[in-house]
């Protein structure tokens, strides 16, 4: 009987091992000059169709909405005797903010600094946005598009109400619980290409006929 073509086991991905070397340069009062990354990514025993995708995504997502002058990162991948890894639930993403924002609380404690105001200091402003420097992902130029980080921060911080959250949180510490709060900012993409056409027509019966091109990313076009 003809099964046709074999198919990798989905279920069986993975996509979140990697080791980082990392190390951010700052003036005295926290600000990034500099970001500088070397990471191994654990690829499992062979390269799947996705490629590099993994190891790109988290290069390219790691500096977040932070303003970072000057930024380096290479990637390694190391084949080993696990599954392949892939593109398993927005890859990157959690690899590169974890990293990054790690990063922001040790320049806070080490430079004695609130770990809020020290994210505060570093956001992109909105009148900055339009002027970031323009990067290449997947061969498509991506610039940060619009929004006001410091005000979300502030609107979220206001709606976890955030500084009695800390007086609680101390309180419960000095009654012998092992507790405390974190914070992480996050900027996702979206909208790369490459682009697609489209082509509308009318013929003389008033009928209109639209022709686009779609990506069947898994979900499926009858779904």
């Amino acid at each position: 009987m003809d099964r046709g073509p074999a198919r990798e086991p989905e279920a069986a991905n993975h996509s979140r091992q990697q080791r980082h070397h990392a190390r951010v340069a700052v003036d005295a009062d926290g600000r990034v000059l500099a970001l500088e990354d070397e990471f191994y990514l654990d690829q499992g025993a062979y390269v799947r169709t996705h490629g590099a995708r993994v190891l790109e995504m988290t290069i390219s997502m790691l500096p977040g909405p932070y303003r970072i002058p000057a930024y380096r990162a290479c990637g390694h991948f190391r084949l080993t005797n696990k599954t392949p890894a892939a593109t398993y639930r927005a890859p990157g993403r959690y690899e590169g903010s974890f990293v990054r924002e790690r990063l922001l609380d040790a320049v806070a404690d080490r430079l004695g600094l609130d770990r809020i105001e020290t994210r505060r200091r570093n956001l992109i402003t909105r009148a900055e946005i339009a002027v970031q420097p323009a990067a290449q992902r997947f061969g498509t130029e991506i610039v940060y598009d619009s929004g006001d980080y410091a005000l979300l921060l502030d609107k979220a911080l206001a709606r976890i109400g955030w500084t009695a959250l800390q007086g609680e949180l101390s309180r419960r510490r000095n009654a012998g619980e092992l507790v405390g709060a974190g914070l992480a900012i996050f900027v996702d993409k979206g909208g790369l290409g490459p682009a697609d056409g489209t082509r509308v027509s009318v013929d003389t019966t008033g009928a209109v006929e639209l022709v686009t091109g779609g990506s069947n990313v898994g979900q499926g076009f009858a779904t």
